[in-house]
């Protein structure tokens, strides 16, 4: 049976989390350090008091010879456990102290507290701090558009589609003389228009290449408009 103290702490609230947009770690959810803060506190009490974190080794790595240095720091966690302290749980984080830009190097002045909110985030992890979020469990925005992106590729392949008409271009099609699609300049691929955003409406509308679908856009827009209202 999973511990109490562990699940309390493992939803964050949505506005706790920001979807990140580049990197290796693009689409996953970036977790504010704040509210791991307040959810230890709410949990176990004022840190020092219910909970408390120590600094146990800080170095830095020269990057071959280009300039950047590396800085790495550990921390142990400690959660009161009734009267007693718990056993040490280590979080390892590291940051650039000199990092590398196109206007060269440059030291880093948030260095040291960027790393200490990695390592302290890591170990955090280890009593169930956004436990959720590292198992999955949440839903970014990412992950829904590339869902309702495989979920749209699979009611086409399953529908069965009669193309009644097909623009000059060759951008804008109708399917059994009703449901208008057009296709990405950037994918090739199909999308119905009643199921893209507005704001992708509003970009298509603007360009001649979906002339012939004007009016399915237009149409589309104003009852999307009047959903929001």
């Amino acid at each position: 049976m999973m511990d109490d103290r562990y699940t309390a702490v493992s939803n964050p609230p949505k506005d706790a989390l920001k979807e990140i947009e580049f990197g290796a770690l693009r689409g996953k959810s970036d977790i504010n350090p704040q509210w791991k803060i307040e959810a230890m506190t709410e949990k176990y009490g004022m840190c020092g008091i219910g909970w408390k974190f120590e600094i146990v080794d800080i170095r830095t790595t020269c990057m071959q010879d280009d300039g950047r240095i590396l800085l790495f720091m550990q921390v142990n966690l400690f959660i009161k456990d009734g009267e007693n302290w718990s056993a040490p749980i280590p979080g390892y984080g590291g940051d650039m102290i000199v990092k590398k830009n196109k206007n060269g190097i440059e030291p880093n002045d948030e260095a040291y507290k960027m790393c200490l909110t990695d390592a302290l985030g890591n170990a955090l992890k280890y009593v169930g701090v956004a436990a959720s979020v590292y198992r999955g469990f949440y839903e970014t925005k990412h992950e829904k558009r590339q869902a309702d992106k495989r979920e749209e590729k699979k009611r086409q392949e399953e529908s069965p589609i009669q193309i009644t008409s097909t623009s000059a271009s060759g951008y804008v099609r109708f399917i059994n003389g009703i449901q208008c699609q057009v296709k990405s300049t950037r994918n090739n691929e199909w999308y119905d228009v009643e199921y893209l955003t507005l704001k992708n409406l509003e970009e298509i509308l603007e360009d001649e290449k979906y002339s012939d679908a004007y009016d399915a856009i237009r149409s589309m827009i104003n009852a999307k408009a009047a959903g929001m209202k």
